[in-house]
């Protein structure tokens, strides 16, 4: 504890000590005393009851009107015959406000008033010689002040001073509304924080008054030692604005006698459970209910507690939020496009936090695409076209690549009779075959010498597979393997005599499977049905 707060601990206790020393050397038989045992908490931020050892801020500001219906606090109870009930009902407003300084002093005032209060008739009451309550009328006005001397609100611990003074504002001449003289109450406040918004708060302290006797009873107010014990959590706050929350409360408290220490008419003790809102415009409202607990005056059978009040808002203390990284990839959310993708870092675009899988945009993606910045064809991985010969025909279609042509001959000095497409070699001739055989004609030599020239032109053209196709007339059987062996024999061919590279090649026969000329009838139908096909099952140079 600091220097400062210890002068202030020491300090407070001593004038609570000189208070108590004055006041108790004397003794008056009165009838004026305060028979309620609930008092107001001095702030709205308080429990109902219970006061808590925290300051406002300074210069901040707090009221609230606290009502509190009390069901026989007062009956007297003889060894023999009927009960008499003295006071039955108790209604008291209390009008409170309060202010902060120097963010760890909290100085409070308050009036209260009763509106109701009565019991069994007056001529019942005399006959027992009882005395009757007076009725509505003020009650003792309050001055208070509380320091915390120790623990901030973030604290798992605090502890704090207040003494609260009352004035004789009921008058002499009315009963159980208040005092006749001046009371003090010193109280020593501790709060412990478990965690998670909860707390639990101590109170321990003393009313010191002048002595209070009614007037044919042995009713006796003295001097007091008081007690508290509480318990707050909140059960829902506003995931926009903590401010707004809903606190569960539950506290006992009481008193006892000095000269009578928890002797049964001397003690009275009290537990209520409750609710308290707090919004974050500063509206704060509650209501709890709970029951007397022992037959000590001042203890009713049930008592309900209704409050609502004003406490200037403080500022929202928001903390600086650890901006997330959900996908991973490095880039703070904040900044991420796509903060559920993650970037693919590949040096285009990496700033956006967003995956590229097609950079160019030319459909082909990156993981495959031999250019991912440049856009291109898929025949050529993705990379632009390209004219090594500067003839006007690009490479890929460009049946002498390296030799300059014209379009008209697919860019070669000479006529063709191959043209190269997407995904085949079209073939502007026919490979004839000897009728029923596998034996290919000379007069196809040229065609299958210019598709060899193509081939080992474009080596970017990994693989062909040679299709052999028959008409539909015969046994299917033989042709299908009519179709094979042809289309063995064009790869020999090609392989032979046309050098090109035995694994860029494959042979499949459909036999009539695969028509161009569904239902074909006229000898012209049959013989585009008989074909020999050149199909691109792989390109690229990787």
């Amino acid at each position: 504890m600091s220097t400062t707060s210890t002068r202030w601990l020491t300090g407070a206790v001593g004038f609570c000590l000189a208070l108590c020393a004055l006041t108790t050397t004397t003794a008056w038989a009165q009838d004026a005393a305060t028979l309620s045992r609930f008092r107001a908490s001095p702030t709205p931020e308080d429990d109902f009851h219970l006061s808590r050892p925290t300051d406002l801020g300074h210069l901040r500001y707090g009221v609230q009107l606290h009502a509190d219906y009390a069901n026989d606090p007062l009956v007297w109870l003889p060894s023999m015959g009927p009960s008499s009930r003295i006071v039955a009902h108790q209604l008291n407003l209390n009008l409170g406000f309060s202010l902060g300084l120097f963010d760890r002093v909290v100085v409070f005032a308050g009036l209260p008033v009763t509106p109701l209060m009565s019991g069994d008739s007056d001529e019942d009451l005399a006959a027992r010689g009882l005395v009757s309550p007076d009725g509505a009328g003020l009650g003792n006005a309050y001055l208070g002040a509380r320091v915390r001397l120790f623990g901030e609100r973030d604290d798992a611990f605090a502890l704090g001073l207040q003494l609260i003074g009352t004035f004789p504002t009921a008058g002499g001449d009315q009963r159980f509304r208040g005092e006749d003289f001046l009371t003090f109450r010193p109280e020593l406040l501790a709060e412990i924080r478990p965690g998670a918004g909860a707390r639990i708060v101590l109170n321990a302290g003393a009313i010191v008054r002048r002595n209070a006797q009614t007037t044919g009873s042995n009713l006796v107010f003295s001097d007091e030692l008081t007690f508290g014990l509480g318990f707050a959590v909140p059960i829902f706050t506003a995931a926009d604005d903590p401010r707004t929350h809903l606190d569960l409360h539950a506290q006992i408290y009481g008193s006892t006698a000095f000269n009578d220490f928890f002797g049964r008419d001397q003690t009275a003790l009290e537990a209520t459970g409750g609710l308290k809102f707090f919004h974050q415009t500063g509206v704060v409202a509650g209501l709890a209910a709970g029951p007397g607990i022992t037959r000590g005056f001042g203890s009713p059978d049930v008592r309900v507690i209704a409050m609502l009040g004003y406490a200037r808002p403080t500022e929202l203390a928001r903390e600086p939020q650890a901006v997330g990284d959900r996908d991973g990839d490095g880039i703070p959310d904040d900044r991420d496009q796509c903060p559920d993708e993650a970037e693919d870092f590949d040096g285009f675009e990496d700033a956006d936090g967003c995956p590229d899988p097609d950079n160019d945009g030319d459909g082909l993606l990156d993981e495959i695409d031999r250019c991912p910045n440049e856009a291109g064809p898929a025949a050529n991985q993705g990379c632009p076209d390209t004219d090594r010969d500067s003839d006007g025909v690009v490479d890929r279609l460009d049946n002498c690549p390296d030799e300059p042509g014209s379009p008209e001959n697919q860019g070669c000095p000479t006529a063709q009779l191959v043209r190269i497409e997407e995904g085949r070699l079209q073939i502007l001739d026919v490979v004839y075959f000897a009728t029923n055989r596998d034996v290919i004609q000379r007069r196809s030599f040229p065609l299958l010498e210019n598709v060899a020239r193509v081939l080992n032109a474009h080596p970017e053209i990994r693989r062909v597979r040679v299709e052999g196709h028959t008409d539909s007339r015969g046994r299917r059987e033989a042709n299908v393997d009519l179709s094979q062996r042809r289309a063995e024999a064009v790869v020999r061919f090609l392989i032979d005599r046309g050098e090109v590279d035995a694994g860029r090649l494959e042979a499949q026969g459909y036999g009539p499977d695969r028509p161009i000329v569904e239902n074909a009838r006229s000898n012209a139908d049959h013989a585009q049905n008989r074909r020999v096909e050149f199909n691109i099952v792989g390109s690229g140079t990787n």
